[in-house]
């Protein structure tokens, strides 16, 4: 389900509505298969468990639950390029047979950031995904019954920078920058499994050609 507020007028020359442009949705949806539990194997023991079969416990369908609302909050007047806009975003899921159980993400935009670039774009953002708890449960039984010291998990938090360039009419390139605190929720490190990964830094360019 949508709804939309203020958007403008499919005849550019109706008048603009006065208020500021947003959009609201909330939507669901489900998967009818099959999809293995994150803690138990199909004997009811953990998948940590020196005796497990290995197989997991298998769950019939998945389904999930969001909202998102994307809201322009200040702009300098009606014609005007240059404007600020919000977004969020949350969505759940069950924790026994998904890695995430709960995500959020927030952020803010600039557009026209700079006089002279009507099409450039700039934003920070920030996510947040928390590890299931049947992923979390059988991180703890890891450490309790095979391995001592193996990490515990909880949740990934990204910062992310952006600004995209209005090269040309026909191309855009745009820059990208992400810190990843406890990536992926404190996953072993490969180097020494009783310490988690370290933070991540990651950069990246990417560009839009239109013709």
């Amino acid at each position: 389900m949508q709804y939309a507020v203020n958007q403008p007028p499919a005849n550019p020359s109706d008048p603009r509505p006065r208020g500021l442009p947003g959009s609201y949705k909330l939507g669901c949806w489900y998967n009818t298969g099959k999809f293995a539990d994150q803690q138990f194997d199909n004997t009811g023991l953990s998948l940590a468990s020196p005796a497990t079969t290995g197989d997991p416990r298998s769950h019939r369908g998945d389904y999930s639950f969001y909202a998102v609302a994307d809201q322009m909050v200040w702009r300098t007047g009606a014609d005007s390029p240059r404007s600020v806009g919000v977004f969020a975003r949350i969505m759940c899921a069950p924790g026994d047979r998904n890695l995430v159980d709960l995500g959020v993400n927030v952020g803010v935009t600039l557009k026209t950031p700079f006089k002279g670039r009507d099409n450039d774009v700039a934003g920070l953002a920030l996510g947040y995904a928390k590890i299931g708890s049947h992923a979390q449960n059988l991180a703890g039984d890891t450490a309790s019954l095979t391995s001592p010291g193996y990490p515990s998990r909880s949740a990934e938090t990204v910062i992310e920078a952006t600004y995209r360039y209005q090269a040309t009419p026909w191309w855009q390139k745009q820059a990208d920058f992400q810190y990843a605190f406890c990536p992926a929720g404190a996953i072993p490190s490969p180097d020494d499994p009783s310490q988690r990964v370290g933070n991540v830094a990651v950069v990246g360019v990417r560009t839009n050609i239109v013709f």
